[in-house]
């Protein structure tokens, strides 16, 4: 595992690790390695809650091996240091009770990609949705992050870092609706989301299982600054009734159009990108036009 001095360094500086990994992040010879392995799950870590999901789909599921990967929004606070703790009990605990070779946990991030998707045109999306919750689109940034990686290790198989609920008081981001989004996505890319829904049983045995009820007691989870703002003062809230046109006609086209020119090598404007999804097909047509008649490039 890489030291702490280097992880703590990157979480620092927050670099924008999409596309390109630096290779003293995930040398060539690693990619090599993880290309020959048939069936590599990747796996998103974002604190000790939520691993019940991953675990159970590893232990149903039993791929080759198991990449373990975080991520950076820029919007996080909390130890970050405690992460550290959880990847090693992963790693021990994955090949120990699974028998699954588990390699050395990667990070990414792309803050400006983050900002782009769910911070600059926030006034937009209300007016033009009628609700605005960063929730989903920073979901949405989670998986697509991880489209790049997935194709450098021909690997088709990720497994989020949380479990699908049905329930009315469910984290808004983990309803069945938006779960066939986020798979949408992904399968348009040709990954596979390895998304659970666990009964309470299941939940409880797993626990029991993979000791976990301890890890959860001690491993502290990083926290959003923007944790639970879709709830009133009550605490309640209403799942909004706009949101399939947020994902059908902004949140998954600007995505994949940013992971589409990422994949093709191209330099990303990330702003640009999700701005020109959300012109009016008027305005897109006049803007081509006036680049063409000028010989802007598109």
């Amino acid at each position: 595992m890489f030291s702490r001095k280097f992880y703590l360094k990157i979480i620092a500086e927050k670099p924008d690790i999409f596309g390109n990994i630096p290779y003293s992040i995930l040398p060539e010879e690693k990619i090599e390695e993880l290309r020959q392995i048939p069936r590599l799950a990747i796996g998103e870590i974002s604190g000790i809650q939520g691993l019940e999901g991953l675990l159970y789909a590893l232990s149903k599921k039993r791929p080759d091996a198991f990449l373990p990967t975080v991520s950076y929004t820029g919007t996080e606070y909390g130890d970050w240091k405690n992460l550290e703790d959880i990847l090693i009990y992963i790693k021990k605990t994955i090949e120990k009770n699974l028998r699954i070779y588990t390699a050395e946990p990667l990070i990414l991030g792309s803050p400006h990609f983050w900002w782009a998707l769910n911070g600059r045109f926030v006034n937009e999306l209300r007016e033009r949705f009628g609700f605005y919750s960063q929730c989903y689109g920073c979901r949405l940034y989670s998986f697509a992050l991880r489209v790049p990686l997935s194709k450098k290790l021909n690997a088709n198989i990720l497994i989020p870092g949380d479990t699908e609920t049905i329930n009315g008081d469910c984290k808004i981001y983990n309803s069945s609706l938006a779960v066939k989004y986020y798979s949408t996505l992904m399968s348009s890319f040709g990954i596979e989301l390895w998304y659970t829904h666990l009964s309470g049983i299941q939940r409880k045995e797993m626990i029991e299982d993979f000791n976990l009820q301890e890890q959860q007691e001690n491993g502290k989870m990083l926290n959003c600054i923007f944790e639970d703002n879709y709830r009133n003062l009550e605490g309640s809230f209403k799942h909004p009734s706009n949101i399939c046109s947020f994902f059908e006609t902004f949140a998954i086209p600007a995505a994949a159009k940013i992971i589409s020119r990422t994949l093709s090598g191209a330099t990303v404007d990330y702003v640009r990108e999700v701005a020109d999804t959300l012109l009016p097909v008027a305005e897109k047509k006049k803007k081509r036009n006036m680049r063409r008649k000028y010989g802007i490039p598109s």
